[in-house]
Parts: C-alpha cells; sequence; structure tokens
C-alpha cells in the first residue's frame, strides 16, 4: 500500500512539472491573457491586469553640461629624470698612501678645498733636488753670461748653459706639481658623495675606480625624452591654426615641476636643451629643464612630472571628461542634446585634456548640450529630460593630482587613473575599447531606447 502511494505522489509531482512547463512556454510564445493569469496564478508572478502598463514614451532622465568659450592655459606634462648640472670624479694624480681624509662624506665642499692627503716625502725631497740643482745651474748661466759679455767665452758655451738652466726650471715645476698633488683637492664646489677609500688605502695615477665624486645640484637639471609626435603637436599660441607646429616654441618655456608624492616644487624653471638627435630606439628626442635647487632639496636620479607652459588659447571649449565616450574602434563621440529634446551622437576631435575637462578641437560648438550622466539607455534619436548639472568640478589648472595626457585610444587606463566609473552596459549593447580617460557604453545607432519599467507584484 505503502509503495502504491509512493507512486502515485512521484506521478503527481512529474504531472504536475510538466504543466507548470507548458503553461511557462504558452505564456512566453503566445502571450494568451487566460495562460497568464494560470502562471501567475501557480508562480504568483504579476500580470499586466495588475494595473501596471509599459509607457514606451516616457522621455530618458538626463544630466548634461553646457559648452562655453574660454580662455585657458595649455599646459604638457612630461615625465623626467633630475640629474646634476655638473659632475667630477675626483682621482688620484700621483701614487702614494693616503695619510688623512678631510672632508665629511654627503656635506658640501667648496672648490680647491683639500679632501685628501697622500704621503708627500718622496715627493717632497724630488723637489727639494730639483730646487737645488735649479739653483745651481742658474749661477752656471749668470757665470757664462759675465765671460760672455768679456768675450771670454763662446757664445755657444753661454747658450748650453741656458738651456741648462731652463730644463732644470721645468724640472722644478714638474716636482713642485706631483708635490702639490698630494692634496687632492675639489675640482667644483658642490655636494660630496661616499669615500671609496680609507686612510692607509694605497692610490696610483690613472688608477680605474674615482676615490669619491662631487656633484652641483644648483641648478639641477631635468631630462624628458617625449616622443616626436608629442614634440611636433607643440602649437605656437601665436598660431590660430592647429596644425601649424613649432618644436623650438619648447625652448625658454616656463616649466612647473611635481615629485613623485605629488609635492609641488616651490620654484619655477624653464627649459634649456632640444637635443639635435632622435633616439631611433624610442623615437624620442631630449629635452632638458633647468630648475633652481637653493636648499639642495632636489638630487640627482630621482623621477619627477614637468609641467610644461604652452600658452593660451582663447575661446576654447572644454567638456568633462566623463562625457567623451569612444566607439569600439576607438574615435571619440559625445552625446549631444538637440533643441528638441532628442540625443544625437557626434564624432569630436579631442587631443589632449587639461586637468579633469577634455579639450576640444572640433565637432562642437559653444552653447550646445552634451550629456554627462544617464547613457546607459541611449540610442540615437531617443527623447531625454535633460538637466543641468552645475557641481561638476571644472579644474583646468595645474594640480599634482590633474595631469595632462593626450587621448589615445590605444592605451589602457589605470585602475587608479581612471576619472569615472563607466555604468552598466545592456546585454545588447556595444561596449567600446578602453580610453586613457573612461569606460563607457556605446549604443548601435539602430538601438532603440527602451524606458525602464517597474513591475508591482
Amino acid at each position: 500500500m505503502n509503495v502504491i502511494k509512493s507512486n502515485a505522489t512521484s506521478l503527481g509531482r512529474v504531472l504536475r512539472g510538466f504543466i507548470l512547463t507548458s503553461a511557462a512556454t504558452m505564456l512566453v510564445f503566445t502571450g494568451c491573457d487566460q495562460v497568464k493569469r494560470v502562471y501567475s496564478s501557480l508562480f504568483g508572478a504579476p500580470s499586466d491586469e495588475a494595473g501596471v502598463s509599459r509607457n514606451e514614451d516616457a522621455a530618458i532622465e538626463v544630466g548634461t553640461y553646457t559648452l562655453k568659450p574660454e580662455t585657458v592655459e595649455l599646459t604638457r606634462e612630461l615625465i623626467g629624470r633630475t640629474r646634476a648640472s655638473n659632475t667630477a670624479e675626483v682621482r688620484p694624480q700621483v701614487n702614494g698612501v693616503v695619510l688623512e681624509r678631510l672632508f665629511e662624506e654627503g656635506k658640501l665642499v667648496e672648490k680647491d678645498q683639500v679632501l685628501y692627503h697622500i704621503d708627500d716625502n718622496v715627493y717632497r725631497a724630488n723637489y727639494e733636488k730639483a730646487q737645488a740643482r735649479y739653483d745651481n745651474l742658474a749661477l752656471i748661466k749668470d757665470r757664462y753670461f759675465a765671460l760672455k759679455e768679456k768675450e771670454a767665452t763662446s757664445e755657444q758655451s753661454y747658450e748650453e748653459a741656458l738651456y741648462n738652466w731652463k730644463i732644470a726650471g721645468a724640472e722644478l715645476d714638474l716636482a713642485k706639481l706631483d708635490l702639490d698633488y698630494c692634496q687632492i683637492k675639489a675640482p667644483i664646489s658642490g655636494r660630496i658623495g661616499l669615500s671609496e677609500i680609507t686612510v692607509g688605502a694605497l692610490v696610483t695615477d690613472g688608477q680605474q675606480g674615482a676615490l669619491t665624486t662631487i656633484q652641483q645640484v644648483d641648478p639641477i637639471y631635468v631630462d624628458m625624452n617625449p616622443s616626436v609626435r608629442t614634440l611636433l603637436e607643440t602649437v605656437s599660441p601665436e598660431s590660430e591654426d592647429l596644425s601649424e607646429t613649432k618644436a623650438e616654441f619648447f625652448l625658454g618655456a616656463k616649466a612647473t615641476l611635481v615629485l613623485e608624492d605629488g609635492w609641488k616644487y616651490p620654484f619655477d624653471g624653464k627649459v634649456t636643451l632640444i637635443d639635435n638627435r632622435i633616439q631611433e630606439d624610442l623615437g624620442a628626442v631630449t629635452i632638458r629643464a633647468e630648475f633652481p635647487n637653493p636648499e639642495q632639496v632636489m638630487l640627482p636620479g630621482m623621477f619627477v612630472r614637468v609641467f610644461v607652459n604652452e600658452g593660451t588659447r582663447e575661446n576654447a571649449l572644454l567638456i568633462p571628461q566623463q562625457a567623451l565616450f569612444r566607439t569600439p574602434a576607438g574615435d571619440p563621440y559625445v552625446w549631444v542634446v538637440e533643441e528638441d529634446s532628442t540625443v544625437n551622437q557626434r564624432p569630436i576631435v579631442s587631443k589632449r585634456n587639461l586637468g579633469n575637462m577634455a579639450l576640444i578641437d572640433s565637432g562642437l560648438k559653444a552653447g550646445e548640450r552634451v550629456v554627462v550622466e544617464g547613457v546607459q539607455h541611449l540610442a540615437q534619436g531617443a527623447k531625454v529630460a535633460a538637466k543641468e548639472i552645475t557641481n561638476l568640478p571644472n579644474t583646468t589648472t595645474l594640480e599634482p593630482a590633474l595631469t595632462e595626457t593626450l587621448n589615445e585610444p590605444s592605451k589602457s587606463p589605470n585602475a587608479e587613473d581612471a576619472q569615472s566609473v563607466a555604468p552598466t552596459a545592456p546585454q545588447n549593447q556595444t561596449t567600446p575599447a578602453a580610453s586613457p580617460n573612461q569606460t563607457t557604453p556605446v549604443a548601435p545607432q539602430n538601438q532603440t531606447a527602451e524606458p525602464a519599467q517597474t513591475d508591482a507584484k
């Protein structure tokens, strides 16, 4: 009896599952109201008869930004590395044992300050010997001169005495130099490094290793290696034609420096050099800026960010970076709100960012509105309810956290450098390639706008 009851229960479950599956299939493919009511009674789901209807004509709410002409200062960020303006390796010029080290490592030294003292006993003896020989030959030269005046000796004998006296003078000078070289002096003023030898060490003239190194860091140089493309994109502010480039405009341009920790260096510098050679393996050129360093804060070898001033641009158009999107091919575009409250996807040209704003080169004009919020469900020609966003930050001035970059679609964005978080794209929407500023969805041109709907339970 129990077996029969169990079989009946299992058969009932199978039949109930078959009925539910059939009802769900009919609901999807036929849309029959009766089937919908059966499906709703079985699953407890609401139907259209509950009073909820789709409003396909509802406008999509979006936040917009209105373009207005501005005067902006153009700056270009370059990565550089500091280097000393002058470097000198201290080496011995005579052989001997180091008796004293007369400087403190890591401190500032002055030119001609004595750094090391080498044992000079041998060189002092050689100097005294040369001095004695010089004095003796000077007396002989004077004696022959007196005899020549009395015609008591030949002219040749006097000339030989004179020649020997001059040779002795040169040998005396060499002996004096060797004696002086026993005191190793600083060739330049600057900050001295670690001593590579200790007292008691034997040093030799022409040895491979330096005793220590002195670097001048006031002023300090910053060497940058931008690509040739970056250099050619530099536009002179006197030119209204954006295609006219002048690489020499960098020379003398004002430069501002930001350290690795974000601290803005208080002293401004200027570009002093553009190398005349291209690094063929990198396609880059060396540019050097010079900065005052009176407090010796900057040390050689530091990586820094340099902002080079390129002048100002009148009537410039800027949009927030979050309003700039890219197609899968990497071409930039924006959503423009037309006068009839519909949106239009419009391609633009934007080659650089200034702070958190994108500089528009072409494709937009003053007074037009671009969408910055609510782009998830936009499609070409969709009706929108536009609301101006007034609390958007507009920062185009130099700040440590805000940099200028080129809008190159081939570069992948950094998670910590992203300016905005991209909205989630619908399943039937195409997602574009990554841009340097943000990752955003792209609606196909033939996509129909679908307003959000709410199902009442």
